[in-house]
């Protein structure tokens, strides 16, 4: 039982990681502007807070990694 219970919280964390990870990850990398131009993110000067889709990408890391510290506590509970 314990095996399966473990196979189950990979899988879950396995889709996890892959999509919502993935995604906001790639998100952070893409850079706003073409390469000529200051980026508005911190480094360019910029704040995050007014970048909608920087704080879903941080929303979405935060989440896997919420995620990933419970299902590692789980089987220990």
């Amino acid at each position: 039982m314990r095996h399966r219970i473990g196979l189950v919280l990979a899988v879950i964390m396995a889709g996890v990681l892959f999509f919502p990870g993935a995604w906001g990850y790639l998100w952070l990398l893409r850079l706003p502007l073409p390469a000529d131009q200051l980026s508005n993110l911190p480094a360019g000067g910029g704040s995050l807070l007014s970048d909608h889709h920087a704080l879903l990408a941080l929303a979405a890391l935060a989440g896997t990694a919420l995620l990933a510290g419970l299902l590692v506590m789980v089987p220990r509970v």
